[in-house]
């Protein structure tokens, strides 16, 4: 796309007054970024800014980040960064997709809300499918897979020594690690199997989960199969119900992708290097389990769990921001007017009560009095406690449903074709010889 000669003068946007400049009209952004409203609208079909329509009248609203951000980085110039840093920073897409958008509802699941899947008591395995085959499958309430490797729960036991140390994301990796060197096979897409692989490997991770729950054990489904959502509350709690059930499937067909995040990005990137399957949810899982992610997912529990008020919290998270460290669970980048996922999980944890009404307290009050917006994170940490899950369990629940999303991106990157390398650019001492 040619630069545009003749740049419109540049108006700065009007001052961000709470949530409500969360967006901005075309003429605001076009102003702002020193260009024609149709060049705006190429920068929209480039995926540069965002925009949603506006409800109740015929106009698009842009998001405000997104146009601050390519004042900053593009100056005006229409087009995409020509940095490869710039391309690789939060917001600028890398590669197409057909499997999950990001919108102001929350995800979308190949054209279908993410949140009106859940709502409709669809099985996270249907959504799984979906995501991986295309293939609608709404009646499919279970996996039929085969017994766990022999020895599995042995060497798993013995593996996982240290309770303390035990999370989702370790277990699930360990897991994966010990499957691998156990029952050593050619690669899935070798032998076609990648899907039965990764609907075995879910199930088998579901079961490893109750090492770190109240069983402390290793939980074999039953031959007949249980719906993930069931194995993952027994193995968690050794009990079962069926409205813990439905709320736990709820929370995974919610967990299941988010489009190109930094975990999703390593399981494409050892994808496109012709790694197996078990190598790239390896990949993942240890992305995954950063402080920007699982780990601050770990972060924000201790904080609600411990916290006693939303002012003892406001104080913790602004000595959290004076470090120049990242709030967990709050205001994520993605939904400038709050997570949909979040608020819906919170609703979720109310109407199940338990012991969730002092953490539920603590978050409204944090929302209302210092306006920031929770993420998947904090819904999922309510949940739990409304669930009486085990400490760890919302990295874990998020961890299990990202799962299906990162083998869906691996079978859509087999399917590109192609390598996944960026170039660096050098700033380092010039060569001597």
């Amino acid at each position: 796309m040619a630069i545009q000669k003749n740049a419109v003068p540049r108006i700065p946007l009007p001052p961000k007054l709470g949530q409500a400049q969360a967006y901005v009209t075309a003429d605001e952004a076009a102003r702002s970024l020193g260009i024609k409203v149709a060049t705006l609208y190429a920068y929209v079909s480039r995926g540069i800014v965002r925009s949603i329509a506006e409800p109740g009248r015929r106009r698009r609203l842009y998001y405000r980040e997104d146009v601050e951000r390519a004042a900053r980085r593009m100056g005006g110039r229409a087009g995409m960064p020509e940095t490869v840093e710039a391309v690789l920073s939060w917001g600028q897409p890398v590669i197409q997709t057909a499997l999950t958008d990001l919108t102001a509802m929350g995800p979308v699941y190949r054209g279908r809300s993410a949140i009106g899947l859940a709502e409709a008591g669809r099985s996270f395995e249907s959504v799984a499918e979906l995501l991986w085959t295309g293939m609608d499958l709404p009646q499919l309430a279970a996996w039929q897979v085969g017994p766990a490797p022999e020895q599995l729960a042995q060497r798993l036991a013995a593996s996982a020594r240290s309770p303390e140390a035990l999370s989702g994301p370790r277990l699930i990796a360990l897991t994966t690690s010990v499957i691998t060197v156990w029952t050593p096979r050619a690669p899935d897409f070798e032998r076609g199997t990648t899907v039965s692989d990764a609907r075995e490997l879910i199930v088998l991770y579901a079961g490893a989960l109750g090492l770190m729950g109240k069983p402390g054990r290793f939980l074999a489904p039953p031959s007949a199969g249980w719906p993930v959502a069931e194995l993952l509350l027994r193995a968690l709690t050794g009990t079962t119900s069926r409205e813990a059930v439905r709320a736990l499937n709820y929370a995974l067909v919610l967990c299941a992708d988010h489009e190109l995040s930094s975990a999703t990005l390593s399981a494409r990137v050892a994808a496109s290097c012709a790694a197996d399957l078990r190598a790239c949810i390896l990949a993942a899982v240890a992305t995954h389990s950063g402080k920007f992610f699982a780990g601050g997912c770990d972060d924000a529990e201790a904080l609600l769990r411990t916290a006693r008020g939303a002012d003892e919290m406001h104080a913790v998270m602004a000595g959290i921001e004076r470090s120049g460290a990242r709030i967990p669970g709050y205001n994520m980048k993605a939904y400038p007017k709050g997570d949909p996922r979040a608020r819906k999980l919170l609703e979720l944890a109310a109407r199940l009560g338990g012991k969730s009404e002092r953490i539920l307290e603590v978050v409204s009050g944090v929302e209302t009095r210092f306006d920031l917006q929770p993420s998947l994170e904090v819904g999922l940490v309510a949940l739990c406690v409304a669930l009486d899950l085990p400490v760890g369990g919302a990295a874990a629940i998020w961890t299990l449903g990202r799962v299906a999303g990162w083998v869906a991106h691996v079978i859509e990157q087999r399917q590109a074709a192609f390598l996944m390398r960026p170039r660096a650019r050098y700033v380092g001492p010039p060569p001597t010889y």
